[in-house]
């Protein structure tokens, strides 16, 4: 455990210098050194989405959440990278989870918020793209 502790430091360094490739690296070392190591799979998500990969992101995520399943930091950013990737009800759950969790966080809160409101865009805008596609006698109109 002790052996991880300079790669976890310099990374954390690293990312505040905004060096996000060294920080993946030095990430990475810790957890060669102890793949057991929560936080760094933690770490390394927040570089991920940093680095606009949030696949990656939310497999590191989800990873720590096995290890931690009652750490409400943890939902909130696997919440947000589906967010960033448009998974809207899969993102909403994970905020659902932080704000159980911590129902005080107001960024958990906020993630929902803006979750469901993107959701409810994209589904008035699926059906808007829907009715553009009708034939303009069979679109349903207005009643007079």
């Amino acid at each position: 455990q002790t052996n991880r502790r300079p790669s976890s430091a310099r990374a954390r360094a690293r990312l505040q210098k905004g060096d996000l490739d060294g920080a993946l690296a030095d990430v990475n070392r810790a957890l060669e050194i102890d793949p057991s190591y929560s936080p760094g799979y933690y770490g390394r998500a927040l570089i991920l989405v940093k680095m606009h990969e949030p696949e990656k992101a939310i497999a590191d995520f989800s990873r720590a959440i096995e290890m931690e399943p009652d750490d409400a930091p943890l939902y909130f950013g696997r919440g947000s990278a589906r967010y960033y990737l448009g998974d809207y009800d899969r993102a909403i759950a994970d905020f659902d989870r932080a704000l159980e969790l911590d129902p005080k966080s107001e960024m958990a809160r906020q993630g929902r918020k803006l979750a469901m409101a993107a959701k409810e865009k994209a589904s008035l805008s699926k059906k808007s793209g829907k009715l553009a596609s009708q034939p303009a006698s069979r679109r349903p109109r207005p009643k007079r």
